[in-house]
């Protein structure tokens, strides 16, 4: 299959989804718009402000939905946690799209294609490697 068609395949499942999801909670948006962001690099204090004033900002507008689109190694823990509660707590969809080609969900990346609604990953993409850390690399105590 070719890379083209594989990534037609991929943005048609993403808008069917969210049209289903939409129609599945109810949410009628009046724009009916889709916010598009990108998290690439590190997660940290900055992203999690970045990404919750987004949120907002699309709960406000009224927009049908929010496509975030990741490549990160991972990142802080408790920047992390705020954006998966942000996730939980929106009221409109969140979607994951862990891209471009050979991208990756590292880490805190993997903790947040899991928060959200919808998970996407293009080809040659990876996601995983989910161990909380210190900041030096140390595992926290149990």
């Amino acid at each position: 299959m070719s890379k083209l068609r594989l990534a037609a395949y991929g943005f048609i499942s993403i808008v069917f989804a969210l049209a289903f999801f939409s129609h599945y909670t109810g949410y009628a948006s009046t724009k009916n718009d889709l916010m598009i962001l990108k998290v690439n690099g590190p997660i940290q204090p900055s992203t999690a402000d970045y990404l919750e004033r987004m949120i907002t900002r699309a709960e406000s507008n009224g927009s049908a939905g929010i496509l975030i689109e990741i490549n990160t190694p991972g990142g802080m823990l408790d920047a992390t946690r705020r954006i998966v509660s942000s996730f939980i707590d929106s009221d409109v969809p969140i979607i994951t799209y862990v891209s471009p080609f050979g991208a990756r969900a590292g880490s805190a990346g993997t903790f947040l294609v899991a928060a959200s609604h919808i998970a996407v990953m293009a080809p040659t993409t990876n996601i995983g490697a989910a161990s909380p850390v210190s900041s030096d690399g140390a595992d926290l105590d149990k």
